[in-house]
């Protein structure tokens, strides 16, 4: 029976060890706090194996589970005291048990060798384990000395408990030895021992509840720590931002009045902070943006949308207006809802200006400010659209400043520019607010005069503009008058697309310079193919010299005193293809336009001097041959430089060659033809006036410039018996020549008549058709040979 009761008191002692070992084993907050439950756990379940296996070992006089049991216990010690090495965070040393564990083994096998008592056995293995328990007594108690804890104080407890009952199991196995009282039959004691041993891995299990709580309570609160500190500092980094934010930051209520504002607010609307808290944010938009600023705060009030972004304009305090950008967002509490709204604005008024600004440049002309191609064309559409509708019309005048260029050279390109301006303020003086004016380019203008009722209304805006630009401009102290050519097409009549109406006021300019400036002309259909049929020409015209396509005529020259043969006038022919020979009046204002008469001018002067220096090769007499020149040829080309490469080219006489200048070449660049005609003298070319009498050119261009022949237009010999007139200005150009000691030469000499008028007036040369029309070089031969001279 009473080992029965000590069975089941120690099978149930076991059994809490056991269950203790378990509980301790499924705790720990932490990967390390598990590694240190499961030691202590490990040294429970030893405890409870244990004190199974040596009562087993008891109960069936087994030495070898007496041993086990023993050896168990030793290992549950010494598993307490690594859990509590570990718990202190002290470095373990498994080789430091090695001893112990050694030691108890010999106790053992010696105690069974020399048969020793029970008592003694029991007293020499708690002997062992009581040091063990002191030691960990002995860390705990300096653990705490740095840290307050329950469950290190329930540790230290259950160690001094240990030690204790060891050492009143060592003392009471010493005293029952003395009477020959086995220990393990003592019921009271032994039933003691085993629930104490139980009740102490419970009070482990208890202990390390408490750590766990303590170290979560320590954790939970270090984190709040953390966490507060982060907020501060979140805080304290978010208030900063708020205050130092270039962007206004604001905080409204759901009542729409602002709760908080950062510095940049208060100087974006010119208030304090604390004047701007609780005032109304609608009451800072400008009022014709109120109703749609409400609309979209109640929206994000209501959560219709999550954010708002547009551009509003809002006023400061002192009225003056502004462009803000803004973005709003809800703030939404989950448990009250919405409590307000967040805003951020931005000051985007230099923005806002930057973009007009380049908008005006894509849309004006920088110089003057009108509108440029782009909006005017624009403009013209909708004019045009509208006169559709309105069954009235659309005008488009094309202004082109005459002689600008002189301006500009004469002045400089400052001046050019003032006179610019002034052309666009005196345009925009001389049409309605609802007509546009834009500037094409360089000197030429675009007026659009809008629902215009007849040409007749177009036209009085034309001469107002004339009239205006006619007024002379001052700039530095200079006096600048300035005209204009303005050519006028009419939409829908003449087209209704911008490019239409642009071409064919364009053309209509050109024949308002044509019909000498400073006038109006309307276009019509005749103007585009006499266009059509000039830029078909100079198509042509670009390649005719690389096709070879002119020929030379010769007129001939006859001396009015013997009646030979002196010299040619080489005069140019174009066999264009498709329309036989052209004359040169048709198609050389053409070529001089395009500039094309300066590589045409030196063909003109290689030919001819080729053609004349081959004739005196095969024995033909010698002659001069005489060749017009073109202004365009002074001004753009290297004349000096193509005579001279003629004359050595072909090797002709440099006396042989005689050039027929106008007398606006004389009158234009003066000086520079002055220069030209000395040097080209100088190796002995000759020189005449051409139509002399038709232009402008005074008596004092004769002295001036060293010429050799003055040629009479054939429009004063023609008429010369019909016309008093003119017979007398021919009388008079043959005596101012002999008077200069220059000879003469009439042209158009057609019937006896005016050969006997001419010989009368002692007229030194004469051509015409009396004589020979022009010929081709091989007819002129013919000519030459077959001509008899006379002195009738």
């Amino acid at each position: 029976m009473l080992k029965i009761d000590i069975g089941t008191l120690a099978f149930s002692a076991a059994i809490v060890s056991l269950a203790s070992a378990l509980f301790i084993s499924s705790h720990g907050t932490r990967h390390d706090n598990r590694g240190r439950s499961w030691v202590f756990a490990v040294a429970a379940g030893c405890s409870g194996l244990g004190q199974l296996i040596a009562l087993m070992g008891s109960q069936n006089h087994s030495p070898v589970e007496t041993i086990v049991g023993n050896i168990l216990f030793l290992h549950s010690a010494i598993g307490f005291h690594i859990a509590i090495c570990l718990l202190s965070g002290r470095r373990v040393r498994i080789a430091n048990y090695a001893p112990l564990i050694a030691g108890f083994l010999v106790c053992y096998l010696s105690f069974f060798h020399f048969n020793y008592s029970l008592n003694v056995r029991i007293a020499c293995a708690a002997a062992l384990r009581l040091p063990i328990y002191a030691h960990a007594a002995w860390i705990v108690h300096a653990n705490r000395r740095t840290r307050e804890s329950r469950g290190l104080l329930g540790l230290e407890a259950i160690s001094v408990s240990c030690g204790i009952m060891l050492s009143v199991r060592i003392l009471t196995a010493v005293f029952l030895n003395r009477w020959n009282v086995n220990l393990a039959t003592v019921v009271g004691w032994q039933s003691s021992y085993y629930l104490l041993w139980g009740l102490a891995n419970v009070g482990i299990a208890v202990a390390l509840v408490y750590l766990d709580a303590e170290e979560i309570s320590e954790r939970l609160k270090q984190t709040v720590v953390e966490k507060s500190g982060k907020l501060r500092s979140r805080e304290t980094e978010l208030r900063l931002i708020f205050d130092t934010s270039s962007a206004a930051i604001f905080f409204v209520n759901m009542e729409g009045r602002i709760t908080q504002a950062n510095r940049c607010m208060g100087e974006m609307f010119g208030r304090t902070q604390q004047s701007l808290i609780g005032c109304g944010y609608i009451d800072l938009v400008h009022p014709t943006d109120h109703e749609v600023s409400r609309e979209a705060m109640q929206a994000l009030m209501l959560g219709k949308t999550e954010c708002v972004s547009f551009e509003r304009r809002y006023v400061r305090h002192d009225g003056a207006e502004f462009w803000g950008h803004l973005s709003g967002r809800p703030m939404v509490d989950e448990g009250e809802g919405p409590l307000g709204l967040v805003g951020v604005i931005v000051d985007i008024t230099e923005r806002r200006r930057s973009e007009a600004h380049i908008e005006f440049l894509a849309h004006h002309d920088l110089l003057t400010g009108l509108p440029n191609r782009l909006l005017v064309e624009d403009r013209l559409h909708q004019s045009i659209a509208h006169a559709i509708r309105s069954q009235t019309k659309t005008a488009l005048l094309f202004i082109d400043l005459d002689h600008f260029k002189s301006v500009n050279d004469s002045l400089g390109h400052a001046a050019g520019d003032s006179v610019l301006q002034e052309v666009a303020n005196r345009l925009l003086l001389s049409v309605r607010d609802t007509d546009s004016i834009s500037r094409h380019g360089g000197d030429e203008f675009l007026v659009v005069l809008s629902d215009a009722r007849d040409s007749q209304a177009i036209t009085a805006v034309g001469e107002k503009i004339l009239e205006g630009l006619t007024q002379p401009v001052i700039i530095d102290g200079h006096e600048i008058c300035i005209s204009s050519s303005i050519g006028i097409s009419v939409g829908p009549d003449d087209g209704v697309t911008f490019e239409e109406l642009l071409k064919k006021a364009d053309t209509a300019m050109y024949h308002a310079k044509e019909s000498g400036r400073n006038t109006c002309r309307f276009y019509s259909e005749q103007m585009n193919i006499e266009t059509t049929f000039q830029l078909e020409m100079k198509a042509g015209l670009t390649h005719a010299l690389e096709r070879d396509e002119f020929v030379l005529h010769y007129q001939p020259l006859i001396d009015l005193n013997d009646g030979t043969m002196t010299g040619v006038e080489a005069l140019i022919r174009w066999n264009r293809p498709g329309y036989g020979l052209v004359a040169p009046n048709d198609f050389i204002p053409v070529a001089e336009l395009s500039g094309l008469i300066v590589p045409i001018g030196d063909w003109v002067l290689m030919e001819a001097c080729r053609q004349a220096r081959s004739w005196q090769l095969s024995g033909f007499p010698e002659l001069t041959v005489t060749v017009n020149l073109s202004a365009v040829q002074f001004k753009r080309g290297n004349l000096e430089n193509a005579v001279r490469d003629a004359l050595d080219a072909s090797g002709m006489s440099p006396d042989r060659l005689e050039l027929e200048l106008t007398e606006s070449i004389l009158i234009e660049n003066s000086e520079t033809v002055l220069t030209t005609i000395d040097k080209l003298r100088a190796q002995g070319v000759r020189f005449a006036i051409d139509d002399f009498g038709t232009g402008y050119a005074s008596l004092a261009y004769l002295k001036r410039f060293h010429v050799d022949k003055l040629k009479i237009d054939q429009s004063f010999v023609r008429n010369m018996h019909a016309d008093s007139s003119d017979a007398a200005i021919v009388q008079a150009i043959i005596q101012l020549a002999r008077s200069l000691q220059l000879q003469t030469v009439a042209e158009g000499v057609e019937d006896d008549r005016h050969l006997s008028f001419l010989k009368l007036q002692n007229c030194t040369l004469a051509q015409g058709f009396l004589f020979a029309r022009p010929l081709p070089p091989g007819e002129l031969i013919n000519f030459a040979r077959e001509h008899r001279p006379t002195c009738v």
